[in-house]
């Protein structure tokens, strides 16, 4: 009787979904359940041990052909990855026992890792795995798709019973993490991986991402990565600029009340509320409260603060015939409405050319011209009025002899 070819059946084959080297370079165990005891089981033509009847190894991420064979059995044979879960073969070794076939016709049959995954056998569909199909002694291409996975396809000769043990990997998706600050590091599931830009090849999952940079806080987010997945991190600066300018130069610039240099000023502050005040000799105090959230600038206009000026006219100079219109301040002098426009004998008052209704009023310190006309007759001077100082301004007429 013609001896069959050995025919080798794999039940079960579960192979978690995997993160890539990239992301994980610690060992991951290789178990394998077998029907048969002190079969030798070889890691890419290696001796690795033998089943009793389970086998186990500690390998590290990477491609591996396994095969299993024992004398009197069928042979097993398949290519694995390990990536970051462990990867668990349940091998069913046949026994080498003729099993009667029409003549020329020999059973082909395919298992897979997922369920439901469709079979091609030179292109025709011919149902979902795990089947097994009659077929005539000849070469056949075995393709095995599935949603989500990447196909596999085999070129077999069937000379005999022949086993397809598809083991579907699954997709890698990109995972690419753009940030707003150049360079920043990133990591994956706590593993580094480089520095933003970047873009790597991951399987589908969960992952966190998390981003740093110096000087920033640090980014971190949770993605559930199901297609081409893209991370745009936006980094917040720890600490933020806070600028003061000025219209006086100079100005001495407290924040909170602590005194920290002279405008224009720019310091380095946390995120938060902040006073700003500013000030001058001879200027009022600016005061401002800011919340910093990002860099901000604090425009301080000072405004100067304002001498008060009283004009008062001697008794002995008014002719109270004439006008009426006085409010006598003291014995010797007095303050003049020069608001009475109509009267015949108005006196008018002009501070810097501009008319001044009231004798009383407020200038910036510095330097000022005080005029006073009467008719056809006009008299002025120019001051300098300090600042912090009040001042009464008598006109003094008088004759001069000649």
């Amino acid at each position: 009787m013609k001896k069959t070819i050995i025919t080798c059946l794999l039940l079960t084959v579960l192979l978690a979904v995997s993160v890539p080297a990239a992301f994980a370079q610690a060992t991951r165990e290789l178990s394998i359940e077998c029907n048969v005891s002190g079969a030798a089981v070889y890691l890419n033509g290696n001796l690795a041990g033998y089943t009793k009847p389970n086998f186990a190894a500690q390998l590290r991420p990477g491609t591996y052909t396994v095969r299993v064979q024992m004398e009197r059995y069928g042979t097993f044979e398949n290519v694995i990855k390990i990536s970051s879960r462990p990867v668990h073969l349940s091998i069913n070794l046949v026994s080498d026992v003729a099993v009667q076939q029409p003549q020329g016709r020999f059973n082909l049959t395919v298992t897979t890792n997922v369920a439901g995954a469709k079979v091609y056998v030179n292109d025709a569909s011919v149902g979902t795995a795990p089947l097994a199909r009659e077929v005539e002694r000849g070469n056949y291409t075995v393709r095995v798709t599935a949603p989500g996975y990447q196909d596999y396809q085999v070129s077999v000769n069937v000379t005999g019973n022949t086993v397809v043990n598809a083991v579907l990997q699954a997709d890698l998706l990109q995972l690419t993490v753009n940030s707003n600050v150049a360079g920043a590091h990133v990591y994956v599931n706590n593993a580094s991986v480089g520095t933003a830009p970047i873009t790597r090849q991951v399987d589908r999952g969960n992952y966190t991402v998390r981003v740093t940079a110096p000087g920033y806080q640090d980014y971190q987010v949770s993605v559930n990565v199901t297609g081409n997945t893209v991370v745009d991190a936006v980094l917040q600066a720890t600490f933020q600029q806070l600028t003061v300018n000025s219209n006086v130069a100079g100005a001495r610039v407290y924040v909170n009340n602590a005194l920290v240099g002279t405008a224009p000023i720019t310091r380095q502050v946390e995120r938060g509320s902040y006073t700003v005040r500013v000030t001058a000799p001879g200027y009022q105090d600016y005061q401002a409260s800011v919340n910093v959230t990002g860099n901000t600038v604090v425009n301080a206009m000072l405004e100067a603060n304002l001498v008060s000026v009283r004009i008062v006219i001697p008794d002995g100079f008014l002719d109270d015939s004439n006008n009426r219109d006085v409010n006598t301040r003291d014995g010797n002098s007095t303050d003049w409405d020069f608001t009475n426009r109509n009267s015949r004998y108005q006196i008018r008052l002009y501070v810097d050319g501009q008319f001044s209704s009231n004798s009383s009023f407020s200038v910036a310190p510095g330097r000022h011209n005080i005029r006073i006309s009467s008719g056809s007759f006009s008299f002025d001077a120019d001051f300098n009025f300090l600042q912090g100082r009040s001042y009464v301004l008598e006109p003094m007429f008088s004759w001069n002899v000649r």
